[in-house]
């Protein structure tokens, strides 16, 4: 059995070589579909010698969704792995493992965690029959069936979020989302090109989370202080206050709040516009 991995880049090049090379490591077959949105720093060449298909967007056009959905176009196999180009696999087993764990035909998808919802360590794959948002599904490093893909794309129109949209959107009927700590890849990466590539990627999260939710009942500033409150890692490693006064938590949530508020008058406003209350 074979993968085919999807990489997003954009002016990557200072973590592609080592993204890379952890996938060529695998055990199993494999290829790579580097998908690029206007880089201008050598990443697209670098992808083009070390990658077996290389496909570029313009930046102006890229979503998360976009750039996924176009990989997966272009893969050959039929379990595919979307992983950042801040990331490295940590394992040459990591898509044999994966690939096991899809042989029950009721997987859709894998992930990554340490942790259970309620934070204790995970001892044995756990299975997510009904999205709860609890363990927080990512693509920074994730397997997909392509069979299911193809009857549930990623949205092209988020500005964030495409993974937890389509994690909602699979999890019906059987289908189930596999998480496994063996298939853990950190995403310390999100934390640490920035203070201002932190505050945007907040940005366009909040935006994406207002226009998933089925209601807006609750204000931008009522839904930031909720999550300032009580959206926390489980376990906690620090006292509670440490994680109140966070800086680089405090962006991130201000760029959510940002991002919400924008998505938030839109929406409603449509929903005037239609007649909705």
């Amino acid at each position: 059995m074979a993968i085919s991995f999807i990489v997003r880049t954009f002016n990557s090049m200072a973590t592609l070589p080592d993204c890379l090379a952890s996938i060529h490591a695998q055990t199993v077959p494999h290829e790579i579909v580097v998908v690029d949105s206007g880089s201008f720093d050598g990443t697209v060449e670098y992808a083009r010698a070390h990658a077996d298909v290389v496909l570029e967007i313009a930046h102006e056009e890229f979503t998360y969704g976009r750039a996924l959905n176009l990989g997966m176009q272009a893969a050959r196999h039929a379990i595919c792995a979307p992983l950042s180009s801040h990331c490295v696999l940590t394992s040459p087993e990591h898509a044999a493992i994966a690939l096991a764990i899809h042989e029950d035909p009721r997987v859709c998808a894998t992930n990554g965690m340490l942790f259970d919802p309620e934070g204790h360590p995970l001892t044995s794959t756990y299975f997510e029959r009904r999205w709860s948002g609890g363990l927080g599904y990512s693509h920074h490093s994730a397997t997909v069936s392509r069979a299911v893909w193809q009857q549930e794309p990623f949205n092209e129109g988020l500005t964030a979020s495409e993974d937890k949209d389509w994690a909602r959107r699979v999890l019906r009927g059987d289908r189930i989302i596999a998480f496994d700590r063996r298939l853990f890849v950190s995403s310390a990466h999100r934390r640490g090109q920035g203070i201002r590539a932190l505050h945007a990627r907040g940005r366009r999260e909040g935006e994406a989370d207002a226009r998933l939710r089925s209601d807006l009942a609750d204000s931008p500033a009522k839904a930031s202080l909720r999550a300032w409150l009580h959206d926390l890692p489980k376990p906690r490693r620090y006292p509670y206050l440490a994680y109140l006064v966070y800086p680089k938590r405090l962006v991130e949530l201000h760029g959510r709040y940002l991002g919400y508020r924008v998505a938030a008058v839109d929406v409603r406003s449509r929903s005037a516009e239609k007649g909705e209350p």
